[in-house]
């Protein structure tokens, strides 16, 4: 099943938002896209996240205007995908990021 994860929000100043998905046991999510318009700006940034619990957390995409590059990768059910969106700029922005992928 196809499934698109968008997320856009108004960020404070020098704030941060996140929004989570859960992965849900027993399936697998194939990423397959990933970008966002707070990542087409120095001062703003789009992070995706891979949390397995605990400090098992790795960034699977994260820019600061660098582009939205090509990705291909699987990740286990029972764990979390975070969004996160970072501003660094002296007022809020209009943000979004998202990700594409098949549910299975």
């Amino acid at each position: 099943m196809n499934t698109r994860r968008p997320y856009y929000k108004s960020v404070a100043s020098l704030g941060l938002e996140t929004d989570t998905y859960s992965i849900p046991s027993g399936k697998k999510l194939r990423i397959m896209q990933i970008g966002g318009n707070a990542g087409s700006s120095p001062d703003t940034l789009v992070c995706i996240m891979y949390d397995q619990g605990g400090a098992n957390e790795e960034i699977i995409f994260s820019t600061h205007g660098d582009g939205n590059p090509p990705i291909d990768r699987t990740l286990d059910g029972d764990t979390t995908l975070k969004i996160i969106l970072d501003n660094d700029t002296a007022s809020a922005e209009s943000m979004g990021g998202y990700w594409n992928g098949q549910l299975g």
